[in-house]
């Protein structure tokens, strides 16, 4: 399966696009979006590991950890960062 971009989203994921966002320099936030439409937040790159076989992908949350078989991805979707816009 072939990913590709609209807007900040990627569609039709592929272990690559998910590793291409975990060791991006700088690290930007962002959700992965699962196919019954649960959105998990990955706030930081030690929130997250990747398998050694790029078969599942493993988040860190408050509660536990959330182990995610990759085909079970649909879209990574960039985060905001919160920062707040400087006036002029």
């Amino acid at each position: 399966m072939r990913a590709f971009q609209e807007g900040n989203t990627f569609l039709g994921m592929r272990i690559d696009e998910v590793r291409k966002r975990y060791f991006a320099a700088p690290f930007r936030p962002f959700d992965i979006v699962l196919t019954n439409g649960r959105s998990v937040a990955v706030e930081h790159p030690e929130f997250m590991a990747l398998s050694p076989k790029g078969r599942s992908v493993t988040v860190y949350e408050d509660d536990g950890a959330l182990i995610i078989d990759v085909p079970l991805i649909v879209a990574l979707k960039e985060r905001a960062n919160g920062a707040r816009k400087r006036k002029r």
